[in-house]
């Protein structure tokens, strides 16, 4: 494989990935409402790198909940957060993050920062 095609790979992988979350976030939009999706678009840029958006009705573990008082993002009141370090200096972070949208339902991301 020649470095164009590899980084066109990536690229392609890249598109379908927006595709994807894209088509998460419009369910979310129409679950919830478009003030709830403004406050989650915040809520992910705050995260840093996001990437893999699903819903679930899969219940996160009760002891990885994190009340959230961000006035910035009042309709999100707590989310469940699984993290870890990544590399050796410890002052990096990576995840899972889980919010409860409605009806059992999660909306599930990773995260990097």
């Amino acid at each position: 494989m020649t470095e164009e095609e590899v980084y066109e790979s990536m690229y392609q992988y890249d598109l379908l990935e927006v595709n994807r979350n894209n088509k998460v976030l419009l369910r979310i939009k129409n679950l919830m409402g478009k003030y709830f999706l403004k406050d989650l678009e915040q809520y992910l840029y705050d995260c840093d790198v996001t990437h893999n958006f699903s819903i679930t009705n899969k219940r996160p573990i009760e002891r990885t909940k994190q009340m959230e008082n961000d006035y910035d993002i009042s309709r999100i009141k707590f989310a469940y957060i699984q993290q870890w370090a990544e590399g050796i200096e410890g002052d990096s972070w990576s995840g899972i993050v889980n919010i409860y949208l409605t009806r059992g339902m999660y909306f599930k991301f990773h995260y990097s920062m």
